[in-house]
């Protein structure tokens, strides 16, 4: 299948490097070009804008955070008007729920697919141990879930509406900073009766 990968940091490398390995045909694009064309080595095509990513049949997003995010599509809106219809936007970036509900509604508007899927786990073990949480579980995702299947530890379809796999992501990232936190408190307190 045809893919493209916008965001090469440290979850998106191995993300796109995992995608050539499975056979896919890849695209990628990054605003550091040297990530980019490291992955050139291992048979992915460097864009030179991310418009240049648009037509695949899914174009995958792993950008740090919402102004990231807000940057690519809406600072001139070339991303979005290049995008074709039915063309899936699966979203792999943690960001809020506000942001995925303004997506869902942007992408439907202008006949595209929104698929959130944020991804959580351990870039560095062999291969990479990393659990998505998708929104929108419709047919239309087994496009989705084809592109993703060979590159995943495990993928859980939450809910009827875009959002609820965003909000799973946050919940569960506010609960392991609590738990760090809490155990960060209580080393001391047990390096203390050892």
């Amino acid at each position: 299948m045809k893919v493209s990968f916008i965001g090469l940091g440290n979850m998106g490398f191995p993300m796109a490097a995992n995608l050539l390995a499975a056979g896919h045909r890849v695209t990628v694009y990054n605003r550091t070009k040297s990530k980019a064309d490291e992955l050139a080595t291992r048979g992915a095509i460097v864009a030179g804008t991310p418009e240049e990513c648009c037509d695949s049949s899914v174009v995958i997003t792993m950008l740090s955070d919402d102004n990231a995010l807000e940057e690519l599509l809406f600072s001139s809106n070339k991303f979005l008007d290049a995008l074709l219809p039915n063309t899936v936007h699966l979203c792999m970036s943690t960001i809020s729920v506000a942001l995925s509900e303004k997506l869902a509604q942007v992408h439907a508007n202008a006949a595209q697919i929104y698929v959130p899927h944020p991804s959580s786990g351990d870039r560095r073990l062999p291969p990479p141990k990393i659990v998505d949480r998708c929104g929108r579980p419709e047919k239309r995702n087994r496009k989705v879930f084809a592109v993703v299947r060979s590159t995943r530890q495990k993928t859980f379809v939450l809910g009827s509406t875009a959002a609820h796999a965003n909000l799973v992501k946050l919940a569960s990232n506010f609960l392991l900073f609590a738990m760090i936190e809490s155990l960060g408190k209580l080393w001391p307190l047990l390096g203390r009766r050892g």
